[in-house]
């Protein structure tokens, strides 16, 4: 009898359990989610331009209630990047999903047009600093690149032309040869006098030409020709330019000039033979 009262009151309990366990839950509804649509961008590509820039979503009524934005939201440099959508408790995407979404976004290159600048030299001289003009550059940025010439450099005209590819990671460069023109050097000349000669007297013995003025002999002009003599008379020579110097009437050709050993004033004595 006691074991069975016993067996009544244990079922009475687990009734009662059962009916509180119910009562809890039907008073502690499950909260539904809510459903909310992908989100967008309001501007997935850019170009650069020098600044910072921030990616917008197309709706921005759901942002920071239903979800939030993490990873790469903003760059200022040319490339692809990715945020993070990440869905909040009690929110699903409208395909009843909940699982976090990537968006990706660009920063694309800027156009820029870059033409080398006209350039001239004289034929035998030093390559001169070629330089570029570039349009469309911002925010103070330079490129790094240089310029070439091919050829022998000889009288004539030359491209000057990208001496590499010029690969720029902010920048589409469209590049625009430049000429080079090689000229016929110009010679500047020097006027010097014709050199002029002393006059020498017979004295015997073999005598050496002399300049009244020596300094430029062999300097600016050679002479060839008699240039010792012994008796009296007159001697020739040829004078020749150097290069880089011409007479002062503007000729370049060689002269004659002559130079001369004239008679020496002989003393005479008078002896008187009548004494």
């Amino acid at each position: 009898m006691r074991k069975k009262l016993f067996n009544i009151v244990i079922g009475i309990i687990a009734l009662l359990l059962i009916a509180l366990i119910i009562i809890l839950i039907a008073s502690h509804p499950k909260k539904k989610s809510t459903k909310v649509n992908f989100p967008e961008l309001a501007l997935s590509e850019f170009t650069y331009n020098g600044s910072e820039q921030k990616i917008e979503l197309k709706d921005k009524a759901d942002l920071n209630t239903a979800y939030t934005i993490s990873g790469e939201d903003k760059a200022t440099s040319v490339g692809e990047y990715t945020v993070t959508i990440t869905l909040k408790d009690n929110y699903r995407w409208k395909d009843k999903s909940t699982d976090p979404i990537n968006l990706t976004w660009k920063i694309n290159k800027k156009h820029i047009t870059v033409k080398a600048n006209d350039a001239t030299m004289e034929e035998g001289d030093s390559l001169p600093r070629l330089t570029y003009t570039a349009n469309g550059l911002v925010n103070g940025d330079k490129l790094n690149g240089t310029l070439t010439v091919e050829g022998n450099l000889a009288i004539g005209t030359y491209d000057i032309i990208q001496a590499d590819d010029w690969n720029n990671r902010n920048y589409e460069i469209e590049f625009t040869k430049g000429t080079l023109t090689v000229v016929e050097k110009e010679v500047v000349l020097t006027k010097v006098d014709a050199p002029q000669f002393e006059e020498l007297e017979y004295n015997g013995a073999e005598q050496n030409i002399e300049f009244i003025n020596d300094e430029l002999n062999d300097v600016a002009y050679t002479v060839t020709g008699t240039l010792t003599g012994k008796n009296v008379g007159a001697y020739t020579v040829t004078v020749t330019l150097k290069d880089g110097y011409t007479w002062n009437d503007g000729s370049v050709e060689p002269i004659s000039l002559t130079w001369n050993i004239i008679y020496r004033d002989a003393n005479i004595t008078v002896y008187d033979c009548q004494k």
